[in-house]
């Protein structure tokens, strides 16, 4: 006969982890609405400032005063782009469902090249170091997509502040425990310390325009592949992330 406290031990734990499961859906609504509402508004603004410019963009007759305001549009674009996949990038397919797969090669070139188009006018040097046999390793493909993607705009963000020609950010991956380790690492400033216990978390951004979603959709996504992602500071920065590979997929 079934003893009434091991009944009441099941009882309670499958409470427990309904009620997790419960709190989980409710944080997630909550940073739905608090996206939504935050990117409406920063948007409008945006917007606002978009017009301004290519209004005196037609009325400037001074051809170097076009060229800035080209410039300043530009960035706005490109502002409204960046919070506009950090948004959307909550509402992909969950990792564990998803079937699509990518050559690690390929999702590496395909982020270097995109990095290296908004790198190339800052002056930004980005290197990649893969060992030619994980170059052929199948990935989930829009979740490393946008973990490098992530990943890569936030060490650019980084090294802004770097002298001319001294930007740097590195690309590499090397297998650990039966698992693909990513990392990019910059040569910027670091992370300070009070914030490095915060930085993973939705809504956290040093960036007045930014959405602070970057680094928590990367952990996000890594933890739903099986991985983890973690960081270190000092020289500069290094991200990583790991994700679990068939044991068949590591032999060089």
């Amino acid at each position: 006969m079934e003893r009434l406290d091991d009944k009441s031990s099941r009882q309670n734990t499958g409470q427990s982890s309904a009620d997790r499961e419960k709190k989980k859906r409710l944080e997630s609504y909550a940073v739905l609405g608090y996206y939504a509402r935050y990117m409406v508004h920063e948007q409008r603004s945006q917007f606002v400032r978009l017009a301004m410019h290519l209004s005196r963009l037609f009325r400037d007759p001074d051809q170097k005063e076009k060229v800035q305001l080209i410039r300043d549009a530009t960035a706005i674009v490109e502002s409204i782009r960046d919070q506009q996949t950090d948004f959307m990038s909550l509402f992909n397919i969950e990792p564990k469902q998803s079937q699509a797969v990518v050559k690690l090669g390929e999702a590496v070139r395909f982020a270097l090249e995109m990095a290296t188009n908004w790198g190339r006018s800052a002056d930004i040097q980005i290197s990649i170091h893969v060992p030619e046999y994980l170059n052929q390793i199948e990935v989930p493909e829009p979740h490393v997509h946008l973990i490098l993607e992530n990943l890569l705009s936030n060490a650019m963000s980084a090294v802004k502040s770097m002298p001319l020609r001294d930007k740097r950010i590195t690309v590499s991956a090397r297998m650990a425990e039966k698992q693909i380790e990513l990392a990019v690492q910059d040569n910027g400033p670091g992370i300070p310390p009070e914030i490095r216990g915060v930085i993973w978390e939705p809504g956290f951004s040093t960036k007045l325009d930014c959405l602070g979603m970057g680094l928590a959709v990367v952990k996000y996504l890594a933890e739903h592949c099986g991985g983890r992602a973690w960081e270190t500071s000092g020289p500069g920065s290094t991200f990583y992330i790991t994700i679990p590979v068939k044991t068949g997929d590591t032999q060089q």
